[in-house]
């Protein structure tokens, strides 16, 4: 992407509101940002990528088990 020059990369949006690169020179990084509360999260990856972000929010912690590995979950204990 270093050869690109800012108006060589496009970025869309799909119906779902996600934005990517639609420009074909750009295979990564995948991105996804999210917004909420006054808080911004950026993800960057080299696979498709998903962030969401949402305040005043409570979670049990528990909930979230299903999603992580058990080494990713005792962290967050």
């Amino acid at each position: 992407m270093a050869h690109l020059t800012a108006g060589q990369i496009k970025i869309s949006i799909t119906p779902q509101g996600k934005p990517f690169y639609s420009s074909s020179e750009i295979e990564y990084p995948h991105f996804s940002i999210s917004h909420s509360g006054g808080a911004v999260v950026l993800a960057f990856a080299k696979i498709p990528v998903g962030v969401d972000l949402e305040s005043g929010v409570n979670l049990r912690l528990a909930s979230l088990k299903p999603i992580f590995t058990d080494r990713e979950f005792s962290v967050l204990q």
